[in-house]
C-alpha cells in the first residue's frame, strides 16, 4: 500500500521551531541534503534576515507523522511576486548565497507530486508569478521536479567558482606546493583548526578584521561591516561548531592570525571566504592544498571540489587531511 503524503506550509519562525525535532530527524536520515536546507541554516537565516522577509513559504511533506521532504522558500519584501530559496536574493550588500539549492528529502522514493501541487496552488493564492532559484546543481532533484510541473520558475545552474580541475589528482598538487610550504615553515607559519568556542571567537574576529582590510584597501565596502551578515555568520558558525559541521582553518605566525578559511565540509560549498594579511602576501597567496568536499565520482570530468587554503607548513597535516578525505568520500 502506497504512503499518503501530506504537505504543510510553514509561514513563520515559531512554526518552524515547532517541527525542529522532526526536521533534525530528517537530516540524520536523508539521502538528499545539504547544509543549506538544514534546520540550523534555515532558522538562523530567517531570524537574522526577518526585516527582508514578507513571508516564509517552507513546504514540508509528511508521511503520517514523519517529515520526509522540505523545500525552504520565502517571499522577499523587495519582490512580492516571486518566491526565492532561503538565503538567496537578499540585498547584495548582505547576501548569503545559499548553494546547492534543492529539496531536503528522505529518499528518491518520496512522491513529490503532492507537494508540487500544493506549491502550485500556493503560488496562485499568494499571487506569485514565479519561483527563483540560483546555484542549482545540474543533478538537483528540484530540476526534474520542475520539468514535471507547469508552474513558472527561474533557475540558474550552479556557478562553478568552487570547482577546480586537477585531473592528475591531489598528489601532484601537493608535490608542486612543497617549496612554498617549506618557505612558510621557515617563516614560522602554521595551520590550525578551530575546535573550541574560544578559538572560534578569536578567529572569527580575525576573519572580520582581515576581510575588512582587504576590501577597504581596494575601495570596496567590507561585507562583514553589515551587522545582519556578520551576526548571521557568527551565530551559524557557533551552531556548526557545536554539531561538528564547521571547517574554519587559520594560518598563524607567532600569535597573530594572518589568514582564515571558513567553510562547511561535505557540501557543494566548502568555501565562504579566504583572507590573508597583506604584509605576508608573497607567501600566503601562493600554495593551494586539497580537501575533497564531495564524492569525486559525482563530479563531472574528474573535477574535485576543493578548499583553497592559505598554507600548510608541514606535509604531514596535508596528508592527514587528504587521507581523511579519501576515507570519507572515495569509498
Amino acid at each position: 500500500m502506497n504512503s499518503v503524503i501530506s504537505t504543510r506550509i510553514i509561514n513563520n519562525v515559531h512554526e518552524m521551531k515547532a517541527i525542529r525535532s522532526s526536521w533534525l530527524e530528517l537530516e540524520r536520515n536523508a539521502q538528499f541534503k545539504s547544509a543549506f536546507n538544514s534546520f540550523d541554516w534555515v532558522s538562523t537565516w530567517a531570524e537574522f534576515y526577518k526585516e527582508h522577509i514578507e513571508k516564509l513559504l517552507i513546504f514540508t511533506s509528511w508521511d503520517a507523522e514523519a517529515l520526509v521532504c522540505v523545500l525552504p522558500l520565502y517571499i522577499s519584501k523587495s519582490n512580492l511576486k516571486t518566491a526565492c530559496y532561503i538565503g538567496s536574493y537578499e540585498p547584495t550588500d548582505i547576501e548569503t548565497c545559499s548553494e546547492a539549492q534543492d529539496f531536503l528529502m528522505r529518499s528518491s522514493a518520496v512522491d513529490v507530486s503532492e507537494p508540487l501541487s500544493v506549491i502550485q496552488s500556493t503560488m496562485r493564492k499568494e499571487g506569485l508569478n514565479s519561483i527563483r532559484l540560483s546555484n542549482v546543481s545540474p543533478n538537483a532533484l528540484i530540476l526534474s521536479a520542475v520539468e514535471r510541473s507547469d508552474f513558472p520558475t527561474t533557475i540558474n545552474l550552479v556557478r562553478r567558482r568552487y570547482l577546480v580541475d586537477i585531473p592528475d589528482g591531489a598528489e601532484k598538487l601537493i608535490r608542486k606546493t612543497k617549496r612554498l610550504r617549506n618557505a612558510a615553515l621557515r617563516a614560522g607559519m602554521r595551520i590550525c583548526q578551530v575546535t573550541t568556542e574560544h578559538d572560534l571567537e578569536r578567529v572569527f574576529n580575525a576573519l572580520i578584521t582581515l576581510n575588512r582590510k582587504r576590501w577597504i584597501s581596494r575601495g570596496y565596502k567590507a561585507i562583514f561591516d553589515a551587522h545582519v551578515f556578520r551576526e548571521f555568520h557568527r551565530n551559524i558558525a557557533r551552531k556548526l561548531l557545536s554539531t561538528g559541521s564547521l571547517s574554519m582553518l587559520y594560518l598563524e605566525q607567532g600569535s597573530e592570525v594572518i589568514g582564515v578559511n571558513y567553510g562547511i565540509p561535505q557540501t557543494i560549498l566548502s568555501f565562504f571566504t579566504k583572507v590573508v594579511s597583506t604584509k605576508t602576501k608573497s607567501l600566503t597567496y601562493l600554495p593551494v592544498s586539497c580537501c575533497i568536499a564531495h564524492k569525486p565520482k559525482r563530479l563531472e570530468n574528474n573535477r574535485f571540489l576543493i578548499m583553497t587554503l592559505c598554507l600548510h607548513h608541514l606535509m604531514r597535516p596535508i596528508n592527514r587531511v587528504w587521507h581523511r578525505a579519501q576515507s570519507l568520500f572515495m569509498k
